[in-house]
């Protein structure tokens, strides 16, 4: 019987203890990019599950359960949005054009919500904001703020006669409201669509 020399066993004991040190370093890297994977993969479907495809905005589902965690709290404003005579953009124009206009409105909403404003699109031509500034003239000189930027800033694809509006219906709770409710406010949305559209009703409670 041949007689292996001690320093060759010794070396396969630690070619064979290094390959499995490396295997099992595979292992957990490969289980780590996996579970990565998984995180980023359910982060993508949160964000699909909650953001309108359309706008970037949050959606009304996101919005709705959102409204109720605001329940117990003071000085909350609720704004909806409408665009006026949006059937008649879309049938003037299309619907490529009708998504655009809508995306148009999204910008804008984005670009003055600054104070930590939580918008949404919540229907069709149809979007909400939550608002929390300390008063109610803060939050309807936010509500004015964007009408007003609205209109003035009709999008080039669009023929000259044709402006883009919105009416607007804001609800401020200066204390802790019993419920918020999107109808609060849409009755208000009714009223400014009623009284000739292209403005803001605002109330306070």
């Amino acid at each position: 019987m041949t007689n292996i020399p001690a320093d060759l066993i010794l070396l396969i004991l630690l070619v064979i203890i290094a390959a499995y040190f490396v295997h099992k370093v595979s292992v957990r890297v490969a289980i780590a990019r996996k579970t990565k994977d998984l995180e980023e993969a359910n982060k993508r479907l949160q964000m699909l599950s909650t953001t309108d495809s359309l706008t970037g905005l949050k959606n009304r589902r996101f919005f709705s359960e959102l409204l109720e965690e605001f329940n117990g709290l003071d000085k909350v404003g609720l704004l909806i949005l409408d665009i006026d005579n949006f059937k008649s953009i879309n049938d003037s124009y299309g619907h490529g054009v009708g998504d655009t206009v809508i995306q148009y409105v999204a910008e804008i909403l984005k670009r003055v919500s600054t104070n930590g404003e939580v918008v949404a699109r919540i229907g069709g031509e149809e979007f909400a904001v939550i608002t929390r500034f300390d008063n109610f003239e803060s939050a309807e000189r936010y509500a004015y703020e964007v009408v007003t930027l609205i209109e003035k800033s009709t999008p080039f694809f669009l023929s000259a006669p044709e402006r883009v509006t919105v009416s607007a219906g804001l609800r401020y709770h200066i204390k802790k409201p019993r419920s918020l409710s999107l109808e609060q406010a849409d009755i208000l949305l009714y009223r400014a669509k009623k009284e000739g559209k292209n403005k803001v009703i605002a109330e306070y409670e």
